[in-house]
């Protein structure tokens, strides 16, 4: 069905709104000019039958026809004003019905009631309602109701009147009104109908110019995409041209072989590097079989992983190649297959050289890309030969970081090697470009400085120092690390690579020992020492298994009472040929080396044992307890309570009888571990001491948060108790507090009666020092304990040295 068709069918539905619109619209538009007619018509009318006529029937009439006619005209103007919507057609046409039916009464009376006698007034009216009636059909044109109410009114009644006369003129009169009635209603259908058509034709032009017109701005709107989309065309060509033009460009400025090759196995595409690598143009590579190119063994490899691309998926692998000149290189090959409509089409061939790259990591370290072991080796062989040659000094930084491991373990090894990228950043920038930073593994670095004073060196190391120790900021959280370096110097401390090298070793330990974050130089003294520690450390792995420790014991007296309330135990190396080593020198190395824990279990067993010997031998009552000094290794480890419980099982002594020694800086470096473990010793029945009090960060405050029974006052302020102010106010504030926090106190280094007499002035709980006696071997021990007037016989002599008599 065409468009024509659609509109004609949709306009003839008799039912069709737009039409009826049309129609009413069209009977307003037209109804003033009509209105206007009929009231002149009547007008004349009221002249010509002024004199005929009664004046109040006329006069009468005539009023009735202007309100009439003022009604027409106000709904004709209430309908423009209005201006109804299509929905309303149907009310407007009704009231303008009642318009016409109105105006047609008005015209019947005017046929009944103002027919004069006369004859020529009565022809007078009839061709005047001739007139009206003929001329309003064209303005109702639009409603045959409309003329129908109209004409029927005027002309029915005025038809009968005549009839009703009762002579033949009047009747022939009356006949042809009827028939001129006829005419005029058969000439309202004709009209309304050619009215209709009219109307029909020109809302099918107006749809028609519609569609037209939408139709044009569809095809406008098509004509610009269409338009759009050649440009776009035009820039997607001109973009394709460009993007070949630039691959081409980009992928020949690549040092990678990349190809193209069909499932034939013929080249279809090849860079530009391909003539560099196999020194042939392109002319003579593109289009060939793959076999005619490659090497033979290269070639029986690319063979069997092409045809691994059967499953689609990309292939790559390693294997070696040979190139023009049959130069050999290392290559990683990779394959990509290229999918179209479900089938393998070709593959694309990535081909880069590795030897490079292989060469560079055989010299540098993977993670940090400074040099490794063999390319510091290298260079620094090369800077001696420079140093003798010209006669300068070549100094050797041994850097290791301090206490790396505890951030690997801590916060995980990718934060420790992120650090290690960041340390070798900060130190980097604390060196010329001549100078050379290797590194030899894990977190041990080293710097080569060439033609450097001493000056330079310190200054060198010092800006490292410092850089390093500030704050790194890594995954959102500072983190702290410092670094040891020894230092060596060529000539002065040594020839050769190796020997320099060990000696910055050593210095970087004597680094360590100075408390870390700073930097040593080797000296000869330096070496001695080392030699001592490396002997002290050979020595020592086995001294436990060949049972040279012995445990020496120190009494602590009750100043109150003046008598024995324990000893404190300390163990001693008796060595076959060094003879007596003392702790200071071999509880550090043990320490480091983490031989302390074993000794220190040997250390609680053999004080058990011994305890439980001196009570049963009755040497001293129950109540006296064996002090035994606990490390800060020991401290640390997770069955710490368990081996101090299998202890007590195992020798049968019960742990009241022991007092457990700790450091304060033990205790203060990790507050909740500490208390947690302390609490678990307490539960066994040892006693908790703070050993060395006042030498450390802590404070009173502090301790009270942990079960601690005794302080020790450390030697250092007891020594100048009685001839410094400060000491003897340290000593008797400790004293004080302590006491009001419920603690014991235990003064250490008590060697001179004066001090004796000051501590017991202020009441302090318990002594220990020379005064009395010096640590004592077992057997000594136990004579001193075999005397129970010991204790009050030395005061008596030390009170005669004085010159007090004591009865």
């Amino acid at each position: 069905m065409t468009i024509l068709t659609k509109i004609k069918t949709k306009l003839q539905d008799p039912q069709n709104k737009d039409i009826e619109f049309e129609l009413v619209n069209l009977l307003y538009s037209q109804a003033r000019p009509g209105v206007f007619a009929s009231l002149i018509v009547a007008t004349l009318i009221v002249i010509v039958l002024y004199s005929v006529i009664p004046d109040k029937v006329l006069l009468g009439w005539y009023g009735l026809m202007l309100v009439v006619t003022a009604f027409r005209l106000y709904m004709v103007r209430l309908y423009f004003i209005k201006n109804p919507s299509i929905e309303k057609s149907k009310k407007w046409l009704k009231i303008f019905i009642l318009m016409t039916s109105s105006a047609g009464i008005s015209w019947s009376l005017a046929g009944t009631l103002l027919i004069p006698e006369d004859g020529r007034y009565q022809m007078f009216i009839a061709f005047m309602y001739a007139g009206v009636s003929g001329g309003g059909v064209p303005f109702f044109a639009g409603s045959r109701l409309a003329c129908a109410a109209y004409v029927v009114p005027m002309l029915l009644p005025f038809s009968i009147w005549l009839f009703l006369q009762g002579d033949g003129l009047h009747d022939a009169l009356g006949f042809f009104t009827l028939v001129f009635l006829a005419m005029l209603v058969f000439s309202s259908f004709r009209t309304h109908r050619a009215v209709y058509n009219a109307i029909v034709l020109k809302l099918e032009n107006l749809e028609l110019v519609n569609s037209l017109s939408a139709a044009k701005n569809k095809m406008e709107v098509i004509n610009q995409e269409l338009e759009g989309e050649i440009a776009e065309r035009k820039i997607a060509e001109k973009l394709l041209r460009d993007s070949e033009e630039q691959y081409r460009l980009v992928t020949d400025a690549l040092p990678v072989l990349i190809s193209y090759i069909d499932t034939n196995l013929n080249y279809r595409f090849n860079n530009k590097a391909h003539e560099v690598w196999f020194g042939k143009p392109l002319t003579e590579i593109i289009g060939k079989p793959v076999k005619e190119i490659l090497d033979p063994t290269f070639y029986t490899i690319f063979n069997e992983n092409f045809e691994k691309l059967i499953s689609n998926k990309q292939v790559t692998y390693e294997t070696i190649m040979h190139f023009r000149d049959d130069e050999e290189r290392y290559v990683s090959v990779t394959l990509i297959p290229h999918i179209q409509e479900a089938k393998l089409s070709g593959v694309f061939s990535l081909v880069s050289d590795m030897t490079p790259r292989i060469n560079y990591l055989a010299t540098h370290d993977a993670l940090t890309d400074l040099p490794n072991r063999s390319l510091f080796t290298a260079r620094f062989s090369q800077s001696l030969k420079r140093a003798h040659r010209h006669h300068h000094q070549v100094a050797l930084l041994f850097l290791d970081l301090d206490h790396f491991k505890n951030i690997n373990d801590t916060l995980g090894h990718d934060i420790g090697d992120h650090l290690l990228i960041k340390v070798v950043e900060r130190i980097n920038g604390c060196l010329r470009e001549i100078d050379t930073l290797a590194r030899l593994g894990g977190d041990e670095f080293i710097i080569i400085l060439e033609a450097v004073t001493t000056d330079d060196i310190i200054t060198v190391a010092n800006k490292i120092c410092k850089a390093v120790s500030l704050p790194f900021l890594l995954e959102g959280r500072d983190v702290f690390i410092t670094t040891s370096i020894g230092i060596s110097v060529y000539p002065e401390d040594g020839a050769d690579m190796q020997i320099l090298l060990k000696n910055a070793d050593m210095a970087i330990y004597r680094a360590k020992e100075s408390g870390r974050n700073t930097f040593e130089f080797y000296t000869d003294e330096l070496n001695e020492k080392i030699i001592k520690k490396l002997t002290i450390e050979t020595n020592l792995r086995s001294a436990l298994e060949k049972k040279e420790f012995t445990l020496y014991y120190q009494p602590i007296i009750d100043i109150t009472k003046n008598a024995i309330c324990g000893l404190e135990s300390l163990i001693r190396w008796q060595h076959p040929e060094l003879g007596i080593i003392s702790p200071i020198d071999f509880i550090p190395i043990s320490e480091e080396i983490g031989l302390i824990v074993p000794i220190g279990e040997w250390i609680l067993r053999t004080a058990c044992f011994q305890n439980l010997k001196w009570q049963k031998e009755g040497y001293f009552p129950q109540h006296v307890r064996v002090s035994i000094n606990i490390s800060a290794r020991q401290f640390k480890e997770n069955n710490l309570i368990k081996t101090f419980t299998n202890v007590l099982q195992e020798t049968g002594l019960s742990g009241e009888y022991l007092t457990l020694e700790l450091t304060e800086t033990l205790i203060m470096q990790d507050i909740e571990h500490s208390a947690r473990v302390i609490k678990s010793l307490k539960d066994l029945g040892f006693a908790i001491s703070i050993d060395d009090f006042g030498t450390g960060y802590s404070s009173l405050n502090y301790l009270r948060r942990f079960p601690i029974d005794f302080l020790k006052i450390d030697r250092s302020f007891i020594t100048d108790v009685t001839i410094n102010a400060d000491d003897a106010s340290i000593v008797t504030a400790i004293i004080a507090m302590a006491h009001s926090l419920k603690m014991k106190v235990v003064a250490e280094g008590v060697e001179t009666i004066d001090q004796y007499e000051f501590l017991k002035n202020l009441h302090c709980d318990e002594i220990q020092g020379f005064l009395f006696a010096k640590p004592m071997a077992m057997n000594d021990a136990s004579r001193f304990l075999k005397d129970s007037f010991s204790v009050e016989q030395l005061l008596k002599q030390e009170y005669e040295k004085k010159g007090v008599m004591i009865g």
